[in-house]
């Protein structure tokens, strides 16, 4: 029964209280109730003051007052432990449907705070204790679908110190989260490119006919600039001696570098959601290699040579 009224309260007090991504929390936005054994206490003081008042027992007036005082401080301790909190929101650049989206908190306050209790969209709650007044904190704010969204509304509360109070706000900031399609990665070297190596003076022809080169020695013998390890390299390829420096698997490659853009463009007879996967994973896949791409989605052509053009790209693939 109890917890139905809490949650009653919840959704009554549960609206946007302030926009932006930073807030310094003010009596105003606080709410405060007695919890169930704060019932308890209050029925227990007024049961105490009705038998002493009948029989005139000075000592049970005492514990009366006794009583009512913690009850007081309780109510004004649970809001010093929230006032004068300040929180700083900040989101990732992009998201991944197919992971947890977390957000950066920065919680900071002059005083040190105790027994605070982040409530999560996910049903989880964090506790928290700021002895030196500051903390980060990456709270998880679930699995959202494709798409752009604001960020759920959060909610802080103490039951400093006596347990008998909850004091609380709303944390509703007014940033977007952009969750990408779950990404559908394959190797590089699955993906087409947009064009081949330029011919020099008509020598592609007779160089086309000579042996691939390895690619230059280092003084420890393995290979310069090797690659990551991909399904579908020969075990054959692998830096051996690199793998037992540095516990890295990477691959020999003796092939030429091929400067053509990667081209990712989906087929036309895949579904949407299969499309945008398989787009989403070809832009992470060029930029965990550092390759130039370039996008085809619908109308819209993407140049991907920096980081702000694949956020672009991304963003494009995210709200569509």
């Amino acid at each position: 029964m109890l917890a139905s009224v809490e949650s009653f309260i919840d959704r009554l007090t549960g609206k946007r209280l302030w926009s932006g991504h930073e807030k310094t929390l003010k009596q105003r936005d606080l709410f405060i109730l007695p919890n169930r054994f704060g019932i308890y206490v209050g029925f227990l003081v007024f049961a105490s003051f009705a038998m002493g008042y009948r029989v005139q027992n000075n000592f049970i007036l005492l514990g009366v007052i006794f009583l009512f005082l913690i009850f007081m401080l309780s109510l004004i301790a649970s809001v010093r432990n929230l006032q004068g909190l300040s929180f700083s929101f900040r989101t990732a650049p992009y998201y991944l449907a197919s992971e947890t989206q977390h957000v950066m908190l920065s919680l900071q306050r002059p005083d040190p705070a105790y027994n605070l209790e982040l409530h999560l969209p996910t049903s989880d709650k964090l506790v928290l204790n700021l002895p030196k007044g500051q903390a980060e904190i990456r709270p998880a704010i679930g699995r959202l679908p494709r798409g752009v969204h604001t960020i759920p509304k959060l909610k802080v509360q103490t039951r400093f110190p006596f347990g008998i109070v909850r004091c609380w706000s709303w944390l509703s900031p007014s940033l977007s989260m952009t969750v990408c399609p779950t990404p559908n990665m394959k190797p590089l070297s699955a993906y087409p490119r947009s064009s081949q190596r330029p011919a020099r003076d008509g020598l592609d022809d007779f160089s086309s006919q000579m042996p691939p080169q390895a690619s230059p020695q280092t003084d420890d013998g393995s290979l310069q600039d090797p690659r990551i390890f991909e399904d579908g390299d020969l075990p054959s390829r692998i830096d051996w001696k690199r793998f037992a420096a540095t516990r890295e698997l990477l691959t020999r490659d003796f092939s030429p570098p091929d400067t053509g853009d990667v081209l990712l463009q989906a087929p036309a007879n895949m579904e949407k959601e299969a499309a945008l996967s398989y787009l989403c994973g070809g832009l992470l896949v060029c930029a965990s290699h550092r390759e130039n791409a370039v996008m085809i989605f619908g109308a819209q052509r993407f140049t991907i040579h920096n980081e702000t053009q694949r956020l672009e790209a991304l963003h494009a693939l995210a709200r569509a």
